[in-house]
């Protein structure tokens, strides 16, 4: 979507950085769907001899890292994690 697509922070010949923000959602039988987390990731690329190479990615989590977004909301079910 709009909101959670990738933008091209940074580019140049040999050199490029990405950002996109994410959403988890999450559901269970009998329970609506709901977002538990979300996030940003970013990316650094070089470019080698004929293609691109990622050279880092960075995934942070939590509504803090996530622009605009308010608080992620609890959801109490029964159940177990892993």
């Amino acid at each position: 979507d709009d909101v959670n697509s990738w933008t091209i922070a940074r580019i140049s010949k040999y050199e490029a950085d990405v950002t996109a923000l994410f959403e988890v959602f999450e559901w269970a039988d009998g329970v609506s769907t709901w977002r538990s987390d979300s996030g940003v990731i970013t990316a650094h690329f070089i470019r080698t001899y004929g293609a691109w190479k990622l050279l880092t990615m960075e995934i942070r989590f939590g509504a803090g890292n996530y622009a605009g977004a308010g608080s992620v909301g609890v959801i109490r079910t029964l159940g177990f994690g892993f």
